[in-house]
């Protein structure tokens, strides 16, 4: 299961409207975006990750030959 960004941006919602991340009195917030970008990219990027190391680990597993150790070593226990 890959996460994904909405109680992230909900959370940060919050605690921008409760003035957690205001750092100074002009109301506008770095750190609010900050926070903001990185659910985004993390929300972006995972899925992605996770997809790219699923095909490399399939790749991996038909090159495996008889009598070779598991691809994932412990992990791969079905």
């Amino acid at each position: 299961m890959v996460a994904r960004g909405e109680i992230g941006f909900l959370i940060s919602a919050v605690a921008e409207s409760n003035g957690i991340f205001d750092s100074s009195s002009t109301g506008d917030s770095e750190i609010f975006l900050i926070v903001t970008w990185a659910i985004v990219l993390c929300t972006i990027m995972g899925p992605l990750g996770v997809g790219l190391l699923v095909k490399r680990v399939r790749r991996l597993e038909s090159r495996k030959g008889k009598g070779t150790k598991d691809v994932l070593g412990v992990w791969g226990v079905q």
